[in-house]
């Protein structure tokens, strides 16, 4: 099984423009060079942003009920850094799949929507654009 640190579950911040905003998650976009791309929308203000990982080990797109650990987690460890962005470390997903997470840190990266999710392992970190 791929643990990393310490083994304990853990959360960290994924720094974004948007971290605690109500956002959308719009277009998906995986490219042939295992990179990608998706589009968030802020609800209160309209931005929209475009977020790009160059090399992908692995991603899930979700509904949030997919999530419940990591709900769960929250509730206990008395919430988490960023409603809309987080990184995660050593919870189901790792558990399940640990090969994905092998060339990582252990870390995959969180956008979390009212209606869904995109979890994210990658070796490089994102690139965030701001569109419009």
């Amino acid at each position: 099984m791929a643990n990393f640190s310490d083994n304990d579950f853990a959360f960290g911040r994924w720094e974004t423009p948007f971290e605690n905003a109500r956002i959308e998650l719009m277009a998906v976009e995986y490219g042939e060079d295992q990179s990608l791309a998706f589009g968030i929308s802020v609800i209160e203000s309209g931005e929209t942003y475009r977020v790009r990982f160059d090399k992908v080990s692995a991603f899930r797109v979700l509904d949030e009920s997919g999530l419940t650990e990591i709900w769960d987690r929250t509730g206990a460890e008395g919430g988490r850094r960023g409603s809309a962005t987080f990184r995660v470390r050593n919870h189901l997903w790792t558990r399940e799949s640990p090969l994905i997470f092998l060339a990582s840190d252990g870390w995959s990266h969180i956008a979390a929507s009212e209606d869904d999710c995109i979890e994210i392992v990658s070796t490089s970190e994102p690139e965030i654009t701001h569109l419009a």
